[in-house]
């Protein structure tokens, strides 16, 4: 499997959701990292600060259907296998357009 030069060493794919939309992400990394791996060229440009201090990459998610959605920051919040991200911030919201809308 290839490595992408800003992601952390992963060796698998997990699937996570993204506003109902279905991923495939690689695991060890944050959320974040994820997101750029999915819109390489729009996460890298976006603003965002990567550790915690802006803002621009705050989310909701959830571990399953029941749980109550959890605020979190995508730079800092590893991704999960069957995580559920049910709300993203305008600016992530604005860098994933391309990724949600083809899943549309």
């Amino acid at each position: 499997m290839s490595q992408n030069d800003f992601l952390d060493p992963y060796d698998r794919l997990i699937e996570i959701s993204i506003l109902g939309r279905t991923a495939q992400v690689p695991n060890n990394n944050t959320l974040l990292r994820c997101f750029q791996y999915l819109c390489p060229e729009a996460v890298a440009y976006g603003r965002f600060c990567w550790n915690n201090e802006c803002g621009h990459s705050s989310i909701e998610f959830k571990m399953s259907e029941s749980d109550p959605p959890q605020k979190a920051r995508a730079c800092i919040t590893e991704a999960a296998e069957g995580m559920l991200i049910t709300s993203l911030s305008g600016e992530l919201r604005y860098a994933l357009r391309d990724f949600l809308r083809q899943q549309e």
